[in-house]
């Protein structure tokens, strides 16, 4: 039985630096706030401190870079970043501990093994495939629990106007030179005046909620979309990796899924495609969008979950082990899943000659679908190449597709879902196979190209004349029904 939340009260938060105004800093700082205000007593380490420190201590909550400087034993290690968590299980023998990672790549992010430490956090998709996929972190130790807004700063701005008025760029990410130049020229080609917010650009504010709500499109991902949305603004997420898009009342639950971030950047950002998403803008749909986001991604949530957790932590029996044998059991664990996957592969690199010899043949497929609609294709797979295809271990191979515009031949969608090989295909064998196909959230004319990867390596588009298989689909406004007809 999990303990009462109010059981829980001395609570240390870790993190690389407090400083920047970063993602983590911030929702450190939030964290922070949010579990003083219900009684609980948080405490903050980083090695690094400054702007987001002097906040955090402002509201009588200790800061410390030094671990002996903390006024109590915690009870509990929040911990954020590899390094600082690890210094924190030292210090403070007795605290259990889970570990938050906010990112999919930065090193410091990477989850660290502990024996006191036996649960994960991913704040989205993204980062849960860090968790499980390249740590090798079982999936029972994993929980997500995505980023959320302190709705008592960033309050509901007035109604958006029928067009807007006043754009902004907020990201730190922003720089002269870059893909701000890009999404400036398409606002001035649309005569909308554009502002910059961020430090890449010398231009930060440290009380974004009070600046937010004089905009009406916002450009930027991740947290400042999150922070623009709750606000009120209409956001177009895209940074220097790509372009998503607008958020709309029909992408916002998929998209937060993955924290409106780096994964749904697929398309390339183009003067002409910014401009295409400020045509979509509609003040009607943003006021659903905003109110979906303060509705599900306030602070309290947050502060819910983690708490349950930390009873969980508190709670758990210890085992009859030794510390380094309890260690010895994780990593060992970790490395024969390790050694699981590498040897469960039996794939090489596939090359365009062996490319050449697979051959898809698609069913019948749906010639209209609505709007973000979902459909099945079907079909066959036949193997013909000398090498087994298998979706297991390394290099899987697996099925996905594309959404092209078919007048403008511009690509819509490019990254997708996958459908794994529901098992592995000898040579000359015929594998049927179904996958669920997600419509483009625009009307419009589109080719449907189906065609298969190489995870991590290769799309298997122009290695041989048969990929993709195209199927022109109109996607119409209203709702399909053709998922009930087509599955």
């Amino acid at each position: 039985m999990v303990p009462e939340m109010s059981d829980v009260k001395h609570i240390l938060i870790t993190n690389i630096q407090l400083c920047m105004r970063t993602g983590t800093e911030i929702v450190t700082r939030d964290l922070a706030r949010g579990f003083q205000s219900l009684g609980k007593q948080p405490m903050v380490y980083s090695p690094s401190l400054g702007a987001i420190a002097e906040e955090i201590a402002g509201a009588g909550i200790p800061v410390v870079d030094r671990l002996t400087d903390l006024p109590a034993v915690p009870q509990i290690i929040h911990g954020h970043h590899h390094v600082e968590t690890l210094m924190a299980l030292h210090a403070f023998p007795t605290a259990p501990a889970i570990f938050v990672c906010h990112d999919r790549t930065a090193w410091h992010d990477y989850p660290p093994v502990h024996p006191r430490l036996r649960t994960y956090v991913a704040v989205d998709f993204n980062c849960r495939e860090r968790l499980v996929e390249e740590a090798f972190i079982g999936e029972e130790c994993v929980r997500i629990i995505p980023n959320v807004v302190d709705l008592a700063r960033f309050r509901s701005r007035t109604p958006l106007p029928k067009k807007p008025a006043r754009a902004l760029v907020f990201s730190n990410y922003a720089e002269p030179g870059g893909w701000l130049d890009t999404v400036q020229a398409a606002c001035t080609q649309e005569s909308l005046a554009v502002d910059v917010i961020g430090s890449g650009t010398n231009r930060g504010t440290h009380v974004p909620e009070e600046v937010l709500g004089k905009y009406d499109l916002v450009f930027g991902k991740g947290r400042c979309a999150l922070e623009a949305l709750a606000t009120g603004c209409s956001v177009v997420i895209c940074d220097s990796r790509g372009l998503a898009g607008l958020v709309t009342t029909k992408n916002v639950r998929a998209w937060r899924d993955w924290n409106l971030g780096a994964r749904l950047m697929t398309r390339s950002l183009l003067v002409e495609s910014i401009r295409e998403e400020i045509h979509r803008y509609d003040p009607d749909d943003g006021a659903d969008v905003s109110q979906f986001i303060r509705e599900t991604a306030g602070l309290e949530s947050a502060l819910r979950a983690y708490l349950n957790l930390y009873g969980e932590a508190v709670q758990a029996q210890p085992e009859n082990l030794s510390w380094p044998e309890r260690l010895r059991l994780q990593l060992q664990s970790r490395q024969q899943q390790r050694d699981r996957a590498a040897s469960s592969s039996p794939m090489v690199v596939l090359q365009a000659s062996d490319v050449e010899k697979l051959r898809v043949v698609l069913d019948a497929t749906p010639a209209e679908v609505g709007c973000a609609g979902r459909f099945t294709v079907r079909g066959h797979l036949h193997n013909g190449t000398a090498h087994v295809l298998s979706s297991m271990g390394g290099n899987p191979v697996a099925f996905s597709y594309h959404w092209r515009e078919t007048r403008t031949d511009h690509m819509a969608v490019f990254e997708n879902p996958r459908a794994l090989l529901s098992m592995p295909v000898p040579p000359g064998y015929t594998l049927p196979f179904s996958m669920t196909v997600i419509a483009p959230e625009r009307p419009g004319t589109y080719t449907l190209e189906f065609t298969l990867l190489q995870e991590r390596l290769v799309w298997f588009d122009g290695l041989a004349p048969q990929f993709p298989v195209r199927r022109e689909v109109f996607v119409v406004e209203a709702p399909s029904l053709v998922w009930q007809s087509w599955t």
